[in-house]
């Protein structure tokens, strides 16, 4: 069995731009954009995940991570169909305050 792309090509490819494939490479023809953001607001790891689950619902969000303990996260979107501001929206409509951080 191949053991896929190592953690640091995986690094590297989404630094690029280019959304990881776990079976090795990157999805051709898509280019994404990393948002790391401070998210204030969050009680609890229930919370996080609902706020994450309620972002991958947007079009265009391809993948969320929050950590309620560091109240951070990222978002990774299609720039072409989603923007910052919309998430920022959404997670604002829930409660929260976010602030982009790169």
């Amino acid at each position: 069995m191949p053991a896929g792309p190592s953690p640091d090509a995986l690094e590297a490819d989404t630094e690029r731009g280019e959304i990881p494939n776990p079976a090795g490479g990157c999805l051709s023809g898509m280019a994404s954009e990393r948002v790391v953001f401070a998210i204030r607001g969050l009680p609890c790891a229930s919370c996080a995940l609902d706020a994450g689950r309620g972002l991958m619902r947007i079009e265009g969000v391809l993948d969320v991570n929050i950590n309620y303990m560091v109240d951070k996260g990222y978002v990774e979107l299609d720039p072409a169909r989603v923007t910052w501001d919309a998430v920022e929206r959404a997670l604002q409509a829930r409660g929260y305050t976010v602030v982009r951080t790169r």
